[in-house]
């Protein structure tokens, strides 16, 4: 039977703060990245990036502030729209950065809900417009030369993904055991969730401000009621809703700006 990891208690998030200002002590900074939407039935994938200097975890207060900082899918809406504006802050004060993109439901058709997934996760990370090591790159030279600045360790939340371009070391639960992930955890819900919160105003039939895209009852008795959208996963509801409707597809979907900080 496989062994099923546990979360950290609340009490115990401290955990995440410890994980990472080791690897950043280590490595000089760390990038953390996570996604959501991935199982979603509408809307886009969307992926962030947050990127944490060793100066972060030099600033001792930040430990009691990040403290509330966990998975996304641990914390209430309005715990995640607090967090995401104190994460926001700390990046216009230049703590942090971080950035965020998406794939588009046309490229989870094209490309599988994973190969849309490492689009969105490429597209965050080259954001930062900082430079990453890649697999086949050359090693770094035994002894750096003192004005080369150490590349970032890159975390992705879950397995490795095989066709990231950039090299990274995956952490199965890592929004529960690095604070970057969480970080990227919270971001990204919140920004995904914002998206569907504005296709709600377009299509109000579906209740996309209330279940944002995933596949509840409502949302399905809503498919089966008025068809689907451009926003719909055709492939995804063709497993599961067989038969539906898409004679009400009349919008296009389309790439939402790259967001940084």
């Amino acid at each position: 039977m496989a062994k099923i990891l546990k979360r950290p208690k609340p009490h115990g998030r401290h955990r995440l703060w410890e994980h990472d200002a080791a690897l950043c002590q280590e490595h000089g900074s760390l990038v953390g990245v996570d996604e959501a939407g991935r199982g979603a039935f509408a809307g886009p994938v969307v992926a962030a990036a947050v990127y944490l200097p060793k100066e972060f975890f030099e600033e001792l207060s930040f430990k009691q502030a990040t403290r509330p900082i966990f998975d996304s899918k641990q914390v209430s809406p309005e715990e995640r729209d607090a967090l995401f504006d104190k994460i926001t802050t700390w990046c216009d004060a230049g703590h942090l950065r971080f950035a965020v993109a998406q794939g588009s439901v046309e490229e989870v058709e094209s490309h599988n809900v994973v190969g849309a997934t490492v689009l969105a996760m490429t597209r965050a990370l080259e954001g930062f417009n900082l430079p990453l090591r890649v697999p086949s790159a050359s090693p770094l030279p035994l002894f750096d030369e003192p004005s080369i600045q150490p590349l970032p360790h890159v975390l992705v939340d879950g397995r490795p993904l095989k066709k990231l371009r950039y090299a990274h070391r995956g952490l199965v639960q890592g929004d529960a055991k690095s604070l970057a992930i969480a970080m990227a955890s919270i971001v990204a819900k919140v920004t995904r969730d914002r998206v569907m919160i504005a296709l709600d105003a377009d299509f109000p039939a579906y209740g996309f401000a209330s279940h944002k895209g995933y596949g509840t009852p409502a949302h399905q008795a809503a498919i089966a009621e008025h068809g689907a959208t451009l926003y719909h996963r055709a492939t995804f509801l063709k497993n599961t809703l067989m038969p539906y409707s898409s004679s009400n597809a009349t919008e296009s979907q389309a790439i939402f700006p790259l967001s940084r900080c």
